[in-house]
């Protein structure tokens, strides 16, 4: 049995018929006191598989609006922010583990979507996609780093969905929105590569 946890982007495992849970907590790690709830359903879950997805939100909301300032991306304001979202997320990922005996397995961030916002004050994105875009290749190669050293499995199709210069493949994401602005969520051609993604680490679908 597998259980799928997080924000709307566990909504994709629906296509590969797994159990999901959407907790509905818009950006998680700093916009929500999502650990506390989370917790609860690990522990009633805690003989699952459980896949986490989280983070997302965080990048595109939260994190690009504290380190992008007049269009331009402060690096080390990210890296700062970047380590505060992620040592809340790790918290939440260590209890897991320790419930489940690490039956954890960790969905990264995907590539941002295409829009480009400058309304500090607008949601649920900020910023341009490329700058998303890196901050999410920072966000996902620092938790790769956490993550590999507690011997905790993941997959990420960031790479997949990115050209050479970071910005995002337009196909790989779908308008789920009625007015064309809200292109954030992945499409149907992504199913393939999250199906090779778990297979590679041993869970077959």
């Amino acid at each position: 049995m597998i259980t799928v946890i997080g924000d709307s982007h566990a909504r994709f495992f629906g296509h590969l018929e797994l159990s999901i849970l959407y907790t509905d907590a818009g950006p998680t790690a700093k916009g929500s006191n999502y650990n506390s709830k989370v917790n609860e359903w690990i522990i009633a879950r805690a003989d699952n598989y459980i896949i986490f997805s989280f983070g997302e939100i965080d990048i595109r909301s939260h994190i690009s609006k504290a380190c992008i300032l007049n269009s331009i991306l402060d690096e080390e304001k990210m890296k700062v922010e970047v380590n505060s979202v992620i040592s809340e997320y790790m918290k939440l990922i260590d209890k897991a583990v320790e419930l489940t005996h690490n039956k954890v397995i960790i969905y990264l961030p995907i590539a941002s979507g295409l829009n480009l916002r400058t309304d500090i004050n607008a949601y649920p994105w900020y910023g341009t996609n490329i700058q998303r875009n890196i901050i999410t290749q920072n966000f996902n190669n620092k938790l790769i780093q956490l993550l590999n050293s507690k011997s905790i499995r993941y997959i990420s199709l960031f790479e997949d969905m990115i050209d050479e210069n970071l910005n995002t493949k337009d196909e790989c994401l779908i308008d789920e929105s009625t007015n064309n602005t809200n292109k954030v969520h992945l499409s149907n051609v992504m199913i393939e590569p999250l199906k090779n993604k778990l297979q590679k680490i041993g869970i077959i679908i």
